[in-house]
């Protein structure tokens, strides 16, 4: 699942995202889709808020040999998009 950090709280999100946009002088961007209304949207990332992505997965778990256990952790990555 992929969803959106703002001040501690996640919220659900689709991110579509180009690389090297060519409309935007070679930036990478984002195309965010939140399942809130617009306003609700707007009032939580105003100008200037520090928000990042993360996304969650369930993965395999392996023992220290590196043989599946048959349980599944969850793994998370952040990436900050303040900027």
């Amino acid at each position: 699942m992929i969803y959106i950090r703002v001040s501690g709280q996640e919220y659900p999100a689709t991110i579509n995202g180009r690389v090297s946009d060519r409309s935007w002088d070679g930036r990478d961007t984002a195309e965010i889709t939140l399942t809130m209304t617009v306003d609700a949207a707007k009032a939580l990332l105003p100008d200037g808020t520090a928000w990042s992505i993360v996304q969650r997965d369930m993965v395999d778990s392996v023992d220290s040999d590196g043989n599946l256990t048959g349980e599944q952790t969850e793994q998370v990555q952040e990436f900050d998009n303040s900027a």
